[in-house]
C-alpha cells in the first residue's frame, strides 16, 4: 500500500495538468453539473441530466465490476472511480465538439454550394447571401449578416466580407469571396467557369474530410476495440495465476494490476480525443 500512497499524488498531478477545468466541470464540484451544462449550451446542444447521471453511474459500476474482478483493494477502487468522474465530462465535450463540427462544416459548405448556383444565375452578392442566409444559424449566420450590413452601409465589396472570411478562413471561401468580388464591381460573362471550379473543390473538400474523420473514428474504435481485449487477456492471465498458485506477492499484483486499469482508463478517455480535432485544417486556412 506504500506504493499507492507514492503514485497518488503524482498520478492526480498529471491528471489535471492534462486538462485543468476537468475537475471544475466534474461532478465532484458542487457546480460541476452546471459548469458542463454551460458548456454543452455554447455548442448549441440540449442537456438532458437523467442521461448524464446514467452515464456517470454506468461508467463507474463498470470500474467497479473490473476492480472486483482483479481483486483490487478499497484505495484502489476508489481512485480509478475518483479519475473517471473527473474526466468523464471532459469526453462528453469532446464528443460535443465533434457534433458541432460536423454541423458547422456541413451548413458552411451547403451555404457555399447554394451560394454559387444562387450567383451563376444572378450575379450579385447581397441577393445570393439573402437568399442563402436561411441555410445558415449561430456565428456563421451572424458573419452573413455583418457582411449585407457593411454592403448596406456602403463598404467596399472586399472589406465588407472580412467578418465572413475571419470566421471561415478556410482558402476556398476566400477564392469564392474573390470572384463574387470581381465579378460584381468589374463584370464579365465568363465566370460560370470559374464558379464550377470552386464547386468542384468544394466536393473534393467535403469527401476528403469526411473520409478523413472516418479514419479517426475507426482508430478510435481499434483502440476501444485492443483495450478490451487487453482486459480479457488479464482476466485470462489473472485466472491462471491463481490456478497455478503462482500469486507469491498480492500487494505486487495489486499494484500491477491498478496501473494496468488506471492506463486502460485513461487510454480510452484520449481515444476520444483523435476524432475532435477542427473541421478545418490550419494548412487550409487564408491565415495560417
Amino acid at each position: 500500500m506504500k506504493s499507492f500512497i507514492v503514485i497518488l499524488p503524482i498520478s492526480l498531478l498529471l491528471l489535471l495538468v492534462v486538462n485543468r477545468n476537468a475537475f471544475r466541470r466534474s461532478l465532484l464540484h458542487p457546480l460541476g453539473w452546471k459548469e458542463y451544462q454551460k458548456n454543452i449550451l455554447a455548442y448549441g446542444l440540449r442537456f438532458y441530466p437523467r442521461q448524464y447521471l446514467i452515464i456517470h453511474f454506468t461508467s463507474v459500476m463498470l470500474v467497479l465490476i473490473a476492480s472486483f474482478v482483479f481483486a483490487l483493494p478499497l484505495p484502489y477502487i476508489l481512485f480509478l472511480c475518483f479519475v473517471v468522474i473527473i474526466f468523464l465530462p471532459t469526453t462528453l465535450l469532446w464528443q460535443a465538439v465533434f457534433i458541432r463540427e460536423e454541423r458547422d462544416f456541413f451548413m458552411l459548405t451547403s451555404f457555399l454550394q447554394q451560394t454559387i448556383a444562387v450567383f451563376k444565375s444572378h450575379p450579385k452578392i447581397y441577393a445570393a447571401l439573402s437568399e442563402c442566409l436561411t441555410l445558415t444559424d449561430g456565428d456563421l449566420k451572424r458573419s452573413i449578416i455583418q457582411w449585407m450590413n457593411d454592403i448596406e452601409a456602403g463598404s467596399p465589396l472586399k472589406e465588407s466580407s472580412i467578418t465572413f472570411l475571419k470566421k471561415v478562413p478556410h482558402f476556398i471561401s476566400g477564392n469564392l469571396v474573390n470572384l463574387m468580388v470581381f465579378v460584381e464591381e468589374y463584370g464579365s460573362t465568363e465566370y460560370a467557369e470559374g464558379l464550377e471550379m470552386i464547386q468542384d473543390d468544394i466536393d473534393d473538400w467535403i469527401e476528403d474530410t469526411y473520409a478523413f474523420k472516418q479514419q479517426q473514428l475507426e482508430l478510435r474504435n481499434r483502440i476501444v476495440i485492443l483495450s478490451l481485449m487487453a482486459l480479457l487477456i488479464a482476466f485470462i492471465s489473472k485466472q491462471m495465476l491463481f490456478q497455478t498458485q503462482m500469486m507469491q506477492q498480492v500487494e505486487l499484483y495489486q499494484f500491477t494490476m491498478f496501473l494496468f486499469l488506471l492506463s486502460l482508463i485513461i487510454t480510452l478517455l484520449v481515444a476520444q480525443r483523435i476524432y475532435c480535432t477542427p473541421w478545418i485544417e490550419k494548412g487550409e486556412e487564408l491565415w495560417h
